[in-house]
């Protein structure tokens, strides 16, 4: 008799998940990417340790933003998504994993997704900057870097409770915990080690809109106090970015822009330690001095086609910083790009690009050094399906 309740709720348990899954809309997609590139990183970019010379690689491998997800309805109101990346030497990862309420006015989204501030605005298959700066990680198993890490301001997806009322988007996200930088070991402190946070990171945006443009104000803000556990001294690390963001199109022919400026910009959680160097606090003495960011892109393309769009783009940084009383830091990375979209059918795309990041000079007291650039040509493949 226990052995037939057990079967019983065992057969209720299935037809409950079965009629809840019937209910819902499921959309299930994937897209399979393939990254061809050949990189040529210059001397001084490639390492300090002789003798210095010019480096040359290819990568032949599935992205890290190779992916599978689906979107999925179970009713007028909720809704939801999830997205899993599978491509390159990562293992399997969560990038969107988030359920959104429709009540009525606006919505509610709790989950993992893009934060107010992520604007993707370029189609650069250049890999993200910090992947070329990386030690140990030549040739690059990525791509779609969206010129992403210069220019523009982006933190990929993120924890978050968000509200949307419109056009309007307000989000409370995980905070982000990065300490400040000792002066004399160039690296985080080892001594304000204990993490205080009180708040979320606070983020907004607004999307105006017309026919022909579309313009995206965006600003967050992230504090987080540090303490030396050694005798309860602490310092408190405020970051904030204010930007906006643009998207118009005339015809075939279509340019996109951003502009920011942030403090701290390293703490606030923005994805570019290694494209720029001076963007981030560092202490001084039971105090912190804040780093100062502007960055800029332009992108700019034509529809020649059903089959092929071009595209370029320019990216710019400037990071400031007082790495000591009386001595400034000063850093200023570039990246440019040019490449074309050939459809073949839709959801089939090969895009060949050439472009260069150069990560300038580090001036430093009215000493620069350079830093080195990497030229890379080839092309991505893609199947969405």
């Amino acid at each position: 008799m226990k052995k037939f309740m057990v079967i019983l709720a065992a057969i209720a348990m299935v037809g409950a998940f079965t009629a809840t899954s019937i209910a819902a809309e499921w959309n299930f997609y994937g897209s399979a990417r393939i990254t061809t590139f050949r990189y040529n990183k210059s001397k001084e970019l490639n390492g300090t340790a002789a003798p210095q010379f010019d480096d040359e690689d290819t990568t032949f491998e599935s992205q890290t933003n190779a992916r599978l997800g689906a979107k999925v309805k179970t009713s007028d109101a909720v809704s939801g998504r999830f997205e899993f990346q599978t491509g390159g030497a990562a293992e399997v990862k969560v990038r969107l994993l988030y359920g959104e309420y429709n009540f009525g006015s606006g919505s509610l989204l709790v989950g993992q997704d893009y934060t107010p501030v992520d604007n993707i605005l370029s189609t650069s298959q250049g890999t993200l900057a910090y992947n070329i700066l990386a030690a140990g990680n030549d040739p690059v198993a990525d791509g779609d870097g969206d010129a992403l890490t210069i220019g523009s301001f982006y933190e990929s997806r993120l924890p978050q409770v968000t509200l949307k009322f419109g056009n309007l988007k307000l989000a409370f996200i995980q905070m982000k915990s990065v300490g400040p930088i000792d002066p004399v070991t160039g690296a985080t402190s080892t001594v304000y080690t204990d993490t205080d946070t009180t708040i979320p990171k606070i983020e907004v945006n607004y999307t105006f809109k017309s026919d022909m443009f579309s313009i995206i104000p965006y600003a967050g803000y992230n504090t987080v106090d540090f303490t030396d556990p050694t005798n309860d001294n602490s310092v408190s690390v405020d970051s904030y970015v204010l930007g906006a963001a643009a998207k118009t199109h005339f015809g075939p022919m279509f340019v996109n822009a951003n502009l920011f400026w942030a403090q701290n910009a390293e703490n606030f959680g923005r994805l570019n330690k290694a494209a720029g160097i001076y963007d981030g606090a560092v202490l001084n003495g039971s105090d912190t001095e804040d780093a100062k960011t502007w960055g800029a892109q332009i992108i700019a393309g034509f529809k020649m086609s059903d089959m092929f769009t071009f595209e370029a783009g320019y990216s710019y940084d400037h990071n400031e910083l007082d790495v000591l009383p009386g001595v400034t830091g000063e850093n200023d990375p570039t990246h440019w790009y040019v490449n074309a979209t050939i459809t073949l059918a839709p959801g089939v795309f090969i895009v060949p690009e050439v472009g260069m990041f150069d990560f300038g000079d580090d001036d430093v007291g009215g000493v620069s050094t350079d830093r080195g650039d990497c030229v890379y040509y080839g092309a991505k493949w893609q199947i969405n399906f």
